[in-house]
């Protein structure tokens, strides 16, 4: 289910309810507010296509140009 203003809310408090997280009303208001935005730039950095590839534990900047 994609996350909306309206259900962003209940995600948002069931994140700080698991990190056992108390903010005030504002900060938790501003945190609902921008969850869905967070959420999907989030969602952006999944590339299927990536997925038979080992990730890169270390880079070295000198491969490749010498």
């Amino acid at each position: 289910m994609p996350v909306t203003t309206e259900n962003s809310a209940a995600v948002v408090r069931a994140l700080l309810d698991a990190a056992q997280l108390t903010v005030s009303d504002e900060e938790f208001e501003r945190f609902v507010a921008i969850y869905p935005i967070m959420r999907a730039q989030a969602d952006a950095l999944y590339l299927p296509e990536l997925e038979s590839e080992a990730p890169c534990l270390h880079f070295d900047p000198t491969v490749g140009y010498e």
